[in-house]
């Protein structure tokens, strides 16, 4: 009944009281200090969002082939805009006089002028590809940095800002102890008079 339901209530923070009146002082010392490294460790990182880790690999993929990407764009574009853009116009100009020969003699002239806009966009694409030294050093260190981390603290970034907000909120449980303490024992005097007004119905 009402009586049973406040005892038990009282007995079940008596026992959480007492069992925080008795941790080892040291060890809970330790517990903090752990607490306090593993938040600033974290928070220090200032991790962008849960696939971080995702996004600066892609990155560090594109920047690592750079060289070889130009290369090979260059490459394509000598190749179009030599040997093949006059090898359409020749054979546009070898077709321009023969009326029976108007439809080739007009493919070939739209074929040239297809070869001249692919290697205009392949000169672009080759223009545009970046090969930041500076930036892939900072995209390596950082991944060392995001990779310790899932190491440490959970597989995922996700997982590491999950234990951060949990860590915080333990440390915040074990620094203020008073007055969570000060609260329990607000909890059992109210269970207490509760059975106690109960019991003398």
């Amino acid at each position: 009944g009402e009586v049973a339901a406040a005892l038990a209530e009282v007995r079940g923070i008596t026992a959480e009281l007492e069992q925080s009146g008795t941790r080892d002082q040291h060890a809970v010392a330790r517990e903090v200090d752990l607490l306090r490294f593993q938040i600033t460790e974290i928070e220090s990182a200032e991790i962008a969002g849960p696939d971080e880790l995702e996004v600066i690999t892609a990155e560090h993929e594109l920047l690592t082939g750079a060289q070889k990407r130009r290369a090979v764009l260059n490459a394509a574009y000598e190749l179009l805009e030599t040997t093949a853009g006059d090898a359409a116009g020749g054979a546009a100009a070898q077709l321009a006089d023969v009326a029976p020969l108007k439809e080739l003699h007009d493919r070939a002239r739209a074929l040239q002028s297809e070869i001249a806009t692919l290697a205009h966009d392949l000169r672009e694409a080759g223009e545009a590809v970046v090969d930041d030294a500076c930036r892939l050093a900072e995209i390596d260190e950082r991944r060392t940095v995001l990779h310790d981390l899932t190491r440490k603290y959970g597989t995922a970034l996700a997982d590491v800002q999950d234990f951060g907000v949990e860590a915080a909120a333990r440390l915040d449980i074990i620094e203020n102890a008073d007055q969570n303490a000060a609260a329990l024992r607000e909890r059992r005097d109210a269970a207490t008079a509760r059975a106690d007004d109960a019991a003398a119905r």
